[in-house]
């Protein structure tokens, strides 16, 4: 209950609580509009009604706003009611994601999850408007920034190879999904397939490193691996081009 400090004055006299007046609040508890009456007892007689409003309380919600994510992937992350309120929860989102989970009522927190369609950026927006009248609805926001999907393992998709090869578990293929240069540093320490498909892979800058522990395989219907340097640095690893043996660097 919201309880304001009542004074009662006879000119610029400040009069007394329990020997001059008396006074009820009522109506406290909630936001909205309250009522001090006044009873005027001793040397003073008559009663005066007055109000005042009470606002809803602020409202906060937390999350971790995430990182960027890769075109065709999902991300999934929890937003929560930080005062524990159940409300009603509404996300929206522009065109360049989809939207599967996050609209929610008479919870206090929810799951929001999307899906990339599109390279770029994406507004998203939640908005949480508690059960209870006492507190005030809040929106907050965050753009989603969206790599390419250049590279794909497993259904996932990766803009970097070197990202790529750090995603893929031994044994696995990395698609090439269009042609493009890359240039993030990489050492394949484990056994990785490069499957280039028909587009070529560019490394102007830095080659292709296979340590001892590494095995790359490279295919391709008619994909081309192009360096202006060496394309692949061979240290004690494996790299078989269809069904050749690299031997040197």
């Amino acid at each position: 209950a919201k309880t304001p400090t009542v004074t009662v004055k006879d000119g610029t006299k400040v009069l007394t609580p329990d020997v001059d007046y008396t006074y009820e609040i009522t109506n406290n508890t909630n936001a909205g509009e309250a009522t001090v009456t006044v009873t005027c007892i001793g040397n003073y007689t008559g009663t005066k009604t007055t109000t005042f409003t009470i606002t809803p309380a602020p409202t906060s919600i937390s999350y971790t706003e995430p990182g960027s994510m890769v075109k065709g992937n999902q991300l999934s992350f929890v937003a929560i009611s930080s005062q524990e309120l159940e409300g009603t929860w509404q996300v929206t989102t522009d065109s360049n994601v989809n939207l599967t989970s996050g609209n929610a009522n008479d919870a206090s927190q929810t799951t929001i999850t999307y899906t990339a369609l599109n390279a770029g950026t994406a507004n998203i927006s939640i908005t949480f408007t508690p059960n209870s009248s006492n507190y005030q609805p809040i929106t907050t926001s965050y753009t989603q920034t969206i790599t390419d999907a250049n590279f794909t393992v497993n259904g996932i998709n990766y803009t970097t190879l070197a990202e790529a090869i750090e995603g893929a578990p031994s044994g696995s293929t990395i698609e090439l999904n269009k042609s493009i240069t890359d240039d993030s540093p990489v050492t394949i320490d484990k056994e990785i397939i490069l499957d280039l498909g028909s587009y070529t892979l560019t490394r102007e800058a830095t080659p292709i490193n296979v340590p001892a522990t590494g095995n790359l395989t490279i295919l391709g219907t008619s994909g081309t691996l192009v360096s202006t340097t060496n394309t692949i640095n061979l240290t004690g690893g494996t790299v078989t081009v269809g069904s050749t043996d690299g031997t040197n660097n």
